[in-house]
């Protein structure tokens, strides 16, 4: 996970614990910033993360900030149950064939959980095609900046850019980590430090994830919208990368790195490493 991370098309990021927060003095933006922090903890179902959440409530912000937010005593008032969102969505980025199909089905869940016509637009989109451009991107970064042998894993995070319009998006990038531990249900293990692999060229240009985002963002169904349909596309469209990618490239000397993908300071999911 990459804390501190920008490029040319995101405003600067405030770096506060586990969490990153577009920083702004423009107080027209209040309004995007309390849902970033909504959907912060809409992302993450672990306690660790939403304490996080608390406490920049509480320091950054003044309470009637917070209250802003719904937050009480320890909780935001949410109507979906995201623990079963996330094993849903984790069972289907690991079963599915392919993208499309593994798309299709978690749009029907959406449907059938939150109907909206937004759902009918997602479904449109080209999958398969985006991916193919993002095994093109990860071929080309591992190819030109390869990886140490120290790096066990790869970890492809999701994040929020802000883009030169002032807009939020949805987001993909890679980093790769010396450190990585399947039993660590935080992710620390993949936060950025010294050792970790930071490609110049690591942030990828997903058309699908930015037009979901675009498409969802206004509309009462943005919390399923984003939690399964970018959680799903970047996980279903980092397993087929790294099955087409040449494994030269994946592994360098390596017998086998592992492969996760997630929220940064949220939800992740662990694919299966790749393996000479």
């Amino acid at each position: 996970m990459s804390y501190n991370s920008t490029n040319g098309n995101c405003a600067a990021l405030h770096q506060t614990n586990h969490l990153r927060i577009p920083t702004t003095n423009n107080q027209t933006q209040a309004r995007d910033i309390r849902l970033f922090v909504t959907r912060s903890w809409m992302i993450s179902s672990t306690q660790h993360r939403r304490e996080d959440l608390l406490l920049i409530a509480a320091v950054i912000w003044n309470a009637d900030y917070a209250d802003d937010l719904n937050i009480n005593r320890g909780k935001i008032n949410m109507s979906f149950d995201f623990e079963k969102m996330f094993d849903y969505t984790k069972n289907i980025v690991t079963s599915a064939p392919n993208v499309r199909s593994g798309m299709f089905q978690l749009l029907d869940y959406c449907e059938t959980n939150s109907p909206n016509p937004v759902w009918a637009n997602i479904r449109q989109l080209d999958f398969e095609g985006d991916v193919e451009r993002l095994r093109a991107w990860l071929e080309k970064v591992l190819s030109s900046e390869p990886p140490t042998e120290k790096i066990n894993a790869f970890w492809f995070g999701l994040f929020n850019p802000v883009l030169e319009n002032g807009e939020v998006s949805a987001g993909l990038y890679l980093s790769g980590s010396t450190k990585f531990d399947p039993d660590d249900e935080t992710g620390d293990w993949a936060v950025e430090d010294d050792d970790s692999y930071l490609p110049e060229a690591r942030y990828a240009n997903s058309q699908v994830l930015k037009e979901i985002y675009r498409l969802i963002s206004k509309t009462e169904v943005a919390n399923i919208g984003e939690y399964v349909l970018c959680l799903g596309f970047a996980g279903l469209a980092t397993k087929v990368m790294c099955q087409l990618v040449n494994r030269k490239f994946l592994l360098g000397e390596r017998k086998k790195r592992d492969i996760a993908v997630g929220f940064d300071s949220g939800d992740f999911i662990i694919l299966d490493g790749i393996e000479k």
